[in-house]
C-alpha cells in the first residue's frame, strides 16, 4: 500500500505493523491508544497528529530508519519508545 491516512482515533487491539511502499506517508490525524505495540515502516513521513497513549500507553512505538517522524500531537506515552528514524 502506498500512503496511508487514519483520520479517526485509532485503538490498537493487537501488536500492529503498518508498511507503506513507494515512500508513501503514514498519517495518524487523531489519537492512537491501546496496550499494544505499533511499528510503522515507510521511507516517507510518519505523522502523529494526536496524542499517543493518552488513554492507554502503547507497549512500544517503532518507526524505521529510511523515513522521518513528525510528532504534532503533543504527548507520547509508551512502555518503550524505539525511534529509529533518521533526523
Amino acid at each position: 500500500m502506498d500512503g496511508q491516512t487514519y483520520n479517526d482515533a485509532v485503538s490498537l487491539g493487537a501488536d500492529t505493523t503498518l508498511t507503506s511502499t513507494g515512500a508513501g506517508n503514514v498519517t495518524f490525524a487523531s489519537t492512537v491508544n491501546g496496550a499494544h505495540g505499533l511499528t510503522v515502516n515507510t521511507a516517507g513521513t510518519t505523522t502523529l497528529g494526536g496524542a499517543v497513549g493518552g488513554c492507554g500507553a502503547l507497549t512500544s512505538l517503532t518507526t524505521d530508519a529510511p523515513g522521518s517522524t513528525a510528532i504534532n500531537g503533543g504527548s507520547i506515552k509508551t512502555v518503550a519508545v524505539r525511534p529509529t528514524t533518521t533526523p
